[in-house]
């Protein structure tokens, strides 16, 4: 596993803004309501939400992101383009979008980045995990907003006819429903960003490096909506929304071999060659992108 600490203070932190939003919502918020049913059922599907977030961070922490098979590309009778690229620090030959991790000091398979708060790389065998981590961090944090409206419009209304006025707990449910507010805002973008990346087949360093290079083509690996998603969520639909692979709902692929659009590449590859060779291989070009294209569709 990429894990170095046993005790990592980003980890801690998330378990403690947990704890705290938690208590502000279930005892200074909707524990004065439990006489109605509204606020069991409420609470009820919170904890459910709340179950479903701890799974996916226990999963997305102690899930091995992916490591690069032993004596991969070593052997003579290897495909050539398996001995492209180089780890220099790890002494191994590296897949295509494997990338090494400086914090982890280890290669990653389909690396998309190293997260602190989790103390864990996101790679090939973890990502879902993390997409459903921050699925039901945003999940978790919109139902605590809910739950926690009604408290702030009655102390906003106490405060108006000061009467009954608990300096204390308005100022800790105050500050608890805004800082959740404004986290809840900002963890939705981040998620939203980061399902369009699997929509697209691309990672976070696959996007800083397209972004570096301005780059705005497809990427090679865009395989269409549907199979780029099952290449992190699996086929199994049933298991899309839990933190668990089985062997029907495991990543397809093995994070070391990429599918290509290879009728694709094979046109951009054209656009970049020399104007002289473009005239004189244009037809072979243009015959190779269409058995690929034909080869693809079979």
């Amino acid at each position: 596993m990429c894990i170095r600490d046993s005790v990592n203070p980003f980890v801690m932190l998330v378990v403690t803004v947990m704890i705290v939003i938690y208590v502000n919502v279930v005892f200074l918020c909707v524990g004065y309501n439990l006489h109605k049913f509204a606020a069991k059922a409420f609470l009820l599907l919170f904890h459910v939400i709340l179950g479903m977030l701890g799974w996916s961070l226990v999963q997305t922490v102690i899930t091995d992101p992916g490591k690069v098979p032993l004596y991969w590309g070593f052997f003579l009778d290897d495909p050539e383009h398996k001995k492209r690229r180089y780890c220099l620090i790890c002494h191994i030959f590296k897949p295509e979008r494997c990338h090494h991790c400086s914090a982890c000091n280890r290669c990653v398979l389909n690396m998309d980045h190293h997260c602190p708060w989790i103390n864990n790389c996101v790679g090939f065998y973890n990502r879902k995990f993390f997409v459903l981590l921050l699925f039901y961090t945003v999940t978790s944090l919109f139902l605590s907003i809910i739950g926690m409206l009604p408290t702030v419009v009655h102390l906003i209304g106490q405060i108006a006819r000061q009467n009954d006025f608990s300096i204390p707990r308005c100022i800790v449910v105050f500050f608890v429903f805004l800082f959740t507010t404004v986290l809840c805002t900002v963890l939705s973008m981040f998620f939203r960003f980061h399902v369009k990346m699997i929509f697209d087949n691309i990672t976070t360093i696959e996007n800083l490096e397209r972004k570096r290079m301005n780059n705005t083509a497809k990427s090679s690996y865009d395989m269409g909506p549907y199979y780029n998603f099952i290449q992190v969520f699996g086929k199994d639909k049933w298991l899309w929304l839990f933190p668990i692979f089985l062997e029907t709902g495991k990543p397809i692929g093995d994070g070391v071999v990429w599918p290509v659009r290879q009728a694709q590449v094979e046109a951009q590859e054209y656009e970049n060659l020399p104007s002289p060779i473009k005239s004189d291989e244009k037809e072979g070009a243009t015959n190779w992108a269409q058995f690929a294209q034909r080869t693809h569709n079979h």
